[in-house]
């Protein structure tokens, strides 16, 4: 009686097992389903995504196309949102825009993600002169203010969108670097990771299963929040003439293009597309927080 209840209860014990990922992630599905802010977040994130993908169904005209004839239109049936001062139509410039906002957010912080916390890994696993020679040149990068850097890189590599991603990229790359140090260094005292080493793992193995697993959390809500600060900073760079340059339909460009027009009445020519930027951040900073709160185990009791 007892081997047959012994026999059962091992299949039971197996199952739960399985299914524990299964729960874990059901459990963290339910948390941020809860979180109306992170919902928020991600339905305006949502809707750019789907205007980016759509633009050429949802853009009235051409985003290039020059009409003098009805240059500076207010906002009403000649224009959804006006024309600026060329007679382009801002809202099918602000759709084609949020292709350009959308894909240097993500590929400024991809490359920063990819590049840098492979680098602050390496320094907080083998420590000593490598972690010290590191840290170093990451605390001289990150002594100068974030848009300071990267106008001083947009100038160096010229003007251009790419070129701006690039010098998004490279201010970006120390923060990821630095959080996966700091990750690294709690990881890998760890009494899993002792016992990996104890029994002979190679390091590469360590740092693959072990420590990366262990540390993607953190680097995902940071790259989140990135994500918005990046738009921020392209269109800065777009703004003083270092980032994309006309006619490209970046928000950050068609701001610059329209400001002056802003003294003689023509508000809508910047204010459109400064507000899309505003909402674009905050749907990233909202779904930052939301995965944060999810993820995060201090943020809960059990």
């Amino acid at each position: 009686m007892r081997s047959s209840t012994r026999a059962s209860a091992i299949p039971k014990a197996a199952a739960d097992s399985a299914s524990r990922p299964t729960g874990t992630l059901s459990l963290l599905v339910r948390r941020f389903l809860r979180n109306r802010l992170s919902l928020a977040g991600l339905m305006i994130l949502a809707v750019w995504i789907a205007v980016a993908l759509l633009a050429p169904v949802l853009a009235p005209h051409d985003p290039s196309d020059v009409n003098l004839e009805v240059r500076l239109l207010p906002p009403g049936p000649g224009g959804w949102l006006g024309t600026d001062y060329y007679g382009r139509d801002i809202a099918s410039r602000i759709f084609y825009g949020a292709r350009y906002d959308l894909l240097i957010s993500l590929f400024a912080v991809g490359v920063a993600l990819l590049s840098g916390a492979p680098i602050g890994v390496i320094a907080g696993y083998r420590g000593g002169r490598v972690d010290n020679l590191i840290m170093r040149v990451i605390d001289v990068i990150m002594a100068f203010p974030a848009l300071v850097l990267a106008m001083a890189l947009a100038s160096v590599l010229g003007p251009g969108l790419e070129k701006a991603i690039l010098a998004l990229a490279i201010v970006g790359m120390a923060g990821y670097a630095r959080l996966a140090r700091a990750s690294t260094l709690s990881t890998r005292e760890e009494v899993y990771v002792e016992a990996a080493r104890a029994l002979g793992a190679a390091d590469a193995s360590v740092l693959w299963r072990h420590i990366l697993p262990n540390i993607i959390s953190p680097l995902v809500i940071r790259g989140t929040l990135g994500m918005g600060f990046t738009v921020l900073l392209a269109a800065s760079l777009s703004f003083i003439g270092l980032g994309a340059q006309p006619p490209t339909p970046e928000w950050g460009a068609m701001i610059n293009e329209g400001h002056n027009q802003l003294i003689t009445g023509s508000w809508w020519v910047s204010t459109f597309p400064g507000l899309a930027i505003m909402s674009l951040v905050l749907g990233f900073n909202l779904l930052g927080d939301g995965i944060r709160d999810v993820i995060d185990p201090r943020l809960h009791t059990v």
